[in-house]
């Protein structure tokens, strides 16, 4: 897959923190992130949490494939200009593991800076909440 964004991810070492670059207001290249010192296992959930510049966040569910996890970012994710932090998330029965701190360096986009407006976004709540009402 060429046309993606990867980066090798370690949980048991810091090491230097991970930057990203993407353009504002987008969402059409994935990022995939590949561990290399913990092995993910069968059956987690992964999820991605985002802090964006205003302190509005997002938190969505990340595809898990073996020791990959796949972000299919959102426009919402990326609705501001600036560096913001995010964090993987790894859910596996009661266990959580969180990554270090993974930078975003969000590039101002004149075309759509002002036709997005940036929210919460919090996917698997959302969905939680929907599946309790019904919809």
């Amino acid at each position: 897959m060429a046309e993606v964004i990867t980066r090798d991810i370690t949980v048991r070492t810091r090491g230097m923190p991970e930057t990203i670059d993407y353009v504002q207001g987008t969402n059409a290249v994935p990022i995939i992130f590949t561990f290399r010192d913990w092995t993910v296992p069968s059956g987690a959930e992964a999820r991605i949490f985002v802090k964006k510049p205003s302190g509005k966040e997002v938190y969505n569910a990340a595809a898990v494939s073996g020791n990959t996890v796949t972000v299919n970012p959102t426009t919402q994710m990326f609705a501001e200009a600036g560096v913001q932090e995010g964090q993987l998330e790894i859910l596996y029965e009661e266990d959580i593991l969180a990554t270090f701190l993974i930078n975003f360096r969000v590039e101002r986009n004149i075309i759509s800076e002002s036709a997005i407006e940036s929210n919460n976004e919090y996917g698997p709540l959302d969905q939680l909440i929907a599946d309790i009402r019904g919809y």
